[in-house]
């Protein structure tokens, strides 16, 4: 995993993306769902998990 480089309060990894995603969004490419770092892989526990905390066998 690289490491994530921090330079007068920016994070130079994640404004390197943005800089690269406006223009390719901007040209007509698909937007990416944002999500909060463990939102992703608690929505997909629960999804995994719901069948225990229903009626259907």
């Amino acid at each position: 995993m690289a490491r994530e480089r921090h330079h007068g309060g920016y994070n130079l990894t994640s404004l390197s993306h943005g800089v690269h995603a406006v223009p390719e969004v901007l040209a007509g490419g698909d937007v990416q769902e944002l999500w909060e770092k463990g939102v992703k892989e608690a929505e997909e526990a629960a999804e995994f998990h719901r069948s225990a905390f229903s009626n259907d066998e």
